[in-house]
């Protein structure tokens, strides 16, 4: 039988590629850990209102507060086509660890710009300290609707052991 000699060789090259790719060692071990979910204020890279209770008259509520679930928010509340609106000192971001992290700032639109103090998106905040975060709206070029527009402010903290003091 000529068909004997190539289901050898097909059997042959499939148990060879059964070898050369199954793995020669693994090992995996399962471990626990804990996490404690806090508000902003309370968090590891705390992030809080400044304090300045500027609102509007109508509403009564600060323009920069803690919600319901004691997450950082912003209200910009009515702002006018092509205009801007710059909340100076609007929130702190204190580094609650033990090392320095650097911290950077990125926005969801050109229209919405987030900046420490050097005017920078990116700050080196030693441990224990705070740095405060201006914020400015422009709304040139956007058009009045009825439907409010949603941005976003991302903050992250980063660490690495090559990291050293100094603001900025």
């Amino acid at each position: 039988m000529k068909l004997a000699p190539i289901v050898g060789i097909v059997l042959g090259v499939a148990l060879l590629g059964l070898v050369f790719s199954s793995a020669i060692f693994t090992y995996t071990a399962t471990r626990s850990f804990t996490v404690n979910v806090v508000a902003d204020p309370n968090a590891d890279i705390a992030i809080t209102p400044n304090d300045q209770g500027l609102g509007t008259y109508g509403t009564n509520q600060p323009f920069v507060y803690l919600n319901g679930s004691g997450d950082l928010a912003i209200n910009f509340h009515n702002v006018a086509s092509n205009a801007q609106a710059t909340f100076y000192n609007a929130f702190n971001i204190t580094n609650n660890l033990n090392e320095t992290v650097n911290v950077t700032i990125q926005t969801s639109s050109s229209h919405l710009q987030a900046t420490f103090p050097n005017g920078q998106t990116m700050y080196t905040l030693p441990a224990g300290q705070t740095v405060s975060v201006t914020v400015m709206l422009n709304t040139y070029g956007l058009n009045p609707s009825s439907t409010a527009t949603t941005y976003t402010l991302t903050i992250t903290a980063t660490y690495s052991s090559s990291s050293s003091g100094g603001g900025g």
